[in-house]
């Protein structure tokens, strides 16, 4: 009887094991409903209709956000209408915007990669946009939105290509926001060589709780980076010339790869990451090489005990409780000489 009861306890422990230990993967659990793919903390929308003039353009918004807060929850990412932010490409000194070329594919979600992935051509080139949730800079959390662009010469002949991602910020009902460049804020236009660049992020200026960031690592290889109003970005959609004494009323960023030698076949991938930044298990590195970025999440009071974190910190210590008793009964039935299934 004893060692029955032993071997339904090991197997409650071993089944609540394997619950709490999904906690984190419900987070990131991928949810699609027409033009729309979300998580538990941010929300992707794709123009699908062919039709449009901003067809394959996208705009982001949170869900649940960074989880200490629910002050940036459900709020605007970027400017949630499909006409303001794009992306340029620049053939051989010809200027094409994404979603006007040639459908090779249009926008689905691939259930493999789980991103959103299309493909368009222009002339010999071929472009593809893959959209997908990633870390960021917290263990576990697919909180960020990658924005990828892998560009392809199927052409005879080598091309001079390159790439700009222009996204119209907007935080909650901001659209001017206060930037944050290596630690310092601004409110004026800027540019940025990638070599000066350790850090960027921008708030609200009315909801100091919303708060997205980019994020610099050696994937995302863009030369620089550009900070400026956005009506004049969208209405020059390359080589735009900063204003840095002009302060922004309507802020925007813009991403910049320079022009390179695509030889026949050879492919390029250009690749940026925007999006929350959760404060659980910051991953060390990220620690390292950001040492001097002050962190705007990090004043969270320690008694919020009713925070959204709250129930996935109890699971996580609940798990590591049941394996640590799960290991503890093995040990003690291993000693007792084993168990039989047809013990009373």
């Amino acid at each position: 009887m004893k060692k029955s009861i032993k071997y339904t306890v090991l197997i409650f422990n071993l089944f609540f094991y394997l619950c709490a230990t999904r906690v984190y993967a419900t987070e990131n659990d991928i949810k699609i409903n027409d033009n729309i793919m979300n998580n538990q903390y941010i929300k992707l929308a794709v123009e699908l209709n062919e039709k449009e003039s901003e067809y394959c353009r996208f705009y982001l918004e949170s869900l649940k956000g960074n989880l200490d807060s629910e002050k940036d929850d459900d709020k605007k990412l970027l400017y949630n209408n499909f006409y303001s932010s794009y992306t340029t490409i620049n053939i051989d000194g010809v200027k094409h915007i994404y979603g006007q070329g040639k459908t090779i594919q249009k926008p689905i979600y691939d259930e493999k990669t789980k991103s959103n992935i299309s493909i368009q051509s222009f002339g010999d080139i071929e472009v593809k946009q893959i959209l997908k949730f990633v870390e960021g800079f917290t263990e576990n959390h697919e909180d960020m939105l990658e924005i990828n662009y892998s560009i392809k010469n199927k052409g005879k002949k080598d091309s001079k290509v390159s790439l700009r991602v222009m996204l119209d910020l907007a935080l909650g009902n901001d659209d001017k926001c206060i930037l944050n460049v290596n630690n310092e804020e601004f409110i004026e236009e800027k540019e940025v060589n990638i070599k000066d660049l350790s850090s960027w992020s921008v708030r609200s200026s009315n909801e100091e709780d919303i708060i997205a960031y980019g994020k610099i690592d050696d994937k995302n290889n863009y030369n620089k980076i550009q900070f400026a109003n956005w009506g004049r970005l969208y209405d020059t959609p390359w080589e735009y010339s900063i204003k840095s004494s002009e302060v922004y009323d309507d802020s925007a960023v813009a991403m910049v790869w320079n022009e390179v030698n695509l030889k026949v076949n050879e492919e390029k991938s250009c690749s940026t990451l925007y999006g929350v930044k959760n404060t659980l298990i910051v991953k060390e590195d990220e620690k390292n090489n950001n040492n001097n970025v002050v962190d705007e999440n990090s004043n969270v009071k320690e008694n919020e005990s009713d925070t959204k974190t709250g129930d996935s910190n109890k699971l996580v210590i609940l798990s590591i409780l049941s394996l640590i008793s799960l290991i503890i009964i093995i040990l003690l039935i291993r000693k007792k000489g084993g168990y039989k299934l047809n013990d009373k």
